[in-house]
């Protein structure tokens, strides 16, 4: 019982390491060679196996060297790539978890618009050009 959710993430070359896939591998779908995490079932992201996961999986990113190029984004003054973990809420809720090398942002979706039935087919969302950008939006925030 309680209130439930199915977890993805972004899909990167990449292994997890052995101690991420012993912790998780039971509860989550974790392909070979890719960073693809998936929910097996739905689960509580509010206790259980998927409360450390946004942590793990920045632990996990650092040790595989996600975030090599770092200190050259650093000298050319580019953010790091986030890896995003989303949140589908059995409620129909949304929430995305943009995770970096040494932060990262949540955020729910909160103002639901009606679109039409083939939104994206005419090119209306058939990229994202930053509309969901969580550490973007922090920043607009800040000013």
């Amino acid at each position: 019982m309680g209130f439930r959710s199915t977890i993805t993430s972004s899909d990167y070359s990449g292994v997890w390491p052995d101690w991420f896939r012993e912790k998780y591998g039971k509860n989550f779908m974790l392909q070979p060679k890719t960073t693809l995490i998936s929910s097996t079932y739905e689960q509580k992201t509010y206790f259980g196996p998927a409360v450390d996961l946004p942590e793990d999986v920045q632990k996990a990113l650092k040790e595989i060297g996600f975030w090599s190029d770092t200190e050259w984004r650093d000298e050319h003054n580019i953010k790091p790539m986030d890896f995003t973990l989303v949140w589908l809420h059995e409620c129909g809720g949304i929430t995305k978890v943009e995770i970096y090398p040494d932060e990262m942002f949540m955020a729910d979706a909160a103002n639901w618009e009606l679109i039409p039935r083939d939104y994206g087919q005419d090119g209306n969302h058939n990229y994202c050009y930053g509309c969901s950008d969580l550490a973007e939006l922090s920043e607009r925030a800040k000013a």
